[in-house]
């Protein structure tokens, strides 16, 4: 429910990326503990510390960045 404006894709069982089309919002990378963070509301996340979660900003490079932590995830297993 944290994140029903969002849809996913899942890359590995436990690497999965959230998106929302609309202008303003970032991508949200979530490894291991997805299942449970992804019920958290985005400002719940955002007041607490990383972990488990990566957010991406929609600007200049994003796509790149989404990239690599995906390439130094499956680079870690």
């Amino acid at each position: 429910s944290g994140f029903a404006r969002y849809f996913g894709a899942m890359f590995e069982d436990d690497l999965v990326v959230f998106e929302n089309l609309e202008y303003g919002n970032a991508l949200y990378v979530m490894c291991e503990n997805w299942k449970v963070l992804s019920q958290r509301s985005r400002m719940d996340l955002l007041k607490g510390p990383a972990d488990g979660f990566e957010r991406i900003l929609h600007t200049s490079g994003w796509q790149a960045q989404l990239e690599g932590i995906i390439n130094s995830f499956r680079d870690g297993k």
